[in-house]
């Protein structure tokens, strides 16, 4: 406990219009969310989402995050949720325990149910897969991060034991990436993605253990983290300043995208692995902000280049298209609002705040029509 962070969430006074519509779309959502929560029996106070077997634990982060976020917002409606706002911060922290009993970290019997909806082989399993390389392990950022961000905005009612676990699992993400170069990439597999969410996965370990003798060393390797989710070849020629160092010096021979600014995966230009350069820059942002630091510069570099290409593919709906094909059964729920926020907000572009407005009417219409599911219930049904 003496390792964690002593600050407290920023949170705004009052919501602005375009949060009010977010806010909405979560209030709906909730009875969608409570029918795929289930306490979990194996310890006390924990529960999961969508069965709990899904990989890296995303199934259970992302319904407990927006939970998270809903229930601290002066304007949450309980009546349109169908339930309070204690019952909200209730199942999320029952979720992060969840997360932290079946983690690496946790006892070892403590492990996924060995049924539902998630993927067979993670059945009866921990995650965090210690032992799986780099991709498998990296991966699990996109959920030990927000970990952190859900304690932060509940923390007065976050108890020393989660809050110990949570602050295990940091320690161990930290352990595994903690001294390790970023990944370099470009054709028929970027690493922008990689890079991308490691950086999110160290930003929220030295957050969380802001006082860990290790905590500088591992915000400056998340800074260079930032820096490679982005890095193109001619960077490695650009003699300019940025933060500590020079262009040239954070790229070294570290790349991960194409001259043009987009990026190859699976041997095509796919907008969703480019967009990931400029997402993660949004979770990365609203974790520092939350705090009240400061956005490095390492957070933006070539994001800016990178959103012109995903923009120039936008469709009127605000839905990157997949100009050379699509090679995955993706069913995007929503429109990838967050990149055109983030282009909106970082870069002041009005043409990205128009696109984010389409994509964010777009996907209200599609809830709507789907009594509170941004999918097509019968479709969900099929796909668990």
């Amino acid at each position: 406990m003496k390792r964690t962070t002593n600050r407290r969430a920023r949170l705004p006074a009052e919501e602005n219009d375009l949060s009010r519509r977010y806010l909405k779309m979560i209030e709906k959502w909730v009875r969608v969310g409570v029918d795929f929560f289930a306490d979990w029996p194996e310890r006390p106070n924990s529960g999961h989402f969508l069965s709990g077997c899904h990989w890296y634990g995303l199934e259970t982060i992302g319904p407990a995050f927006a939970l998270a976020v809903a229930s601290t917002s002066n304007e949450f409606d309980g009546k349109t949720a169908g339930v309070s706002r204690d019952q909200l911060q209730e199942m999320a922290i029952k979720a992060v325990r969840y997360l932290c009993f079946t983690h690496d970290t946790g006892p070892e019997d403590c492990v996924r149910p060995d049924t539902g909806w998630g993927d067979p082989r993670n059945f009866g399993t921990k995650w965090g897969e210690r032992g799986g390389g780099f991709f498998r392990e990296s991966q699990c950022g996109r959920t030990t991060a927000p970990l952190t961000t859900i304690c932060l905005l509940l923390r007065d009612r976050i108890d020393p034991e989660t809050w110990s676990m949570v602050a295990r699992v940091q320690a161990d993400y930290a352990d595994r990436f903690g001294s390790m170069p970023p990944r370099s990439g470009v054709y028929i597999d970027t690493q922008m993605e990689e890079n991308g969410w490691t950086a999110d996965g160290l930003v929220g370990a030295h957050l969380f253990l802001e006082n860990h003798p290790e905590t500088d060393a591992w915000e400056a390797l998340s800074r260079r983290w930032m820096f490679s989710t982005c890095a193109a070849p001619q960077d490695a020629g650009n003699e300019a300043p940025l933060g500590d160092s020079t262009v040239r010096g954070l790229t070294h021979k570290t790349l991960t995208t194409l001259p043009d600014y987009w990026a190859e995966n699976h041997g095509m230009v796919h907008p969703s692995y480019t967009a990931a350069g400029v997402y993660f820059s949004v979770h990365i942002g609203c974790r520092l902000r939350l705090l009240g630091r400061d956005l490095p510069p390492e957070l933006l570099w070539n994001r800016q280049q990178i959103y012109e290409n995903l923009k120039i593919v936008t469709d009127g709906g605000g839905y990157p298209q997949a100009v050379q094909g699509m090679d995955w059964p993706y069913l995007p729920s929503v429109g990838r609002e967050s990149t055109h926020a983030a282009a909106s907000v970082f870069f002041d572009d009005s043409e990205a705040a128009t696109l984010q407005l389409r994509g964010l009417h777009h996907a209200e219409l599609r809830q709507e029509g789907n009594g509170g599911y941004l999918v097509d219930p019968e479709i969900a049904k099929r796909t668990r």
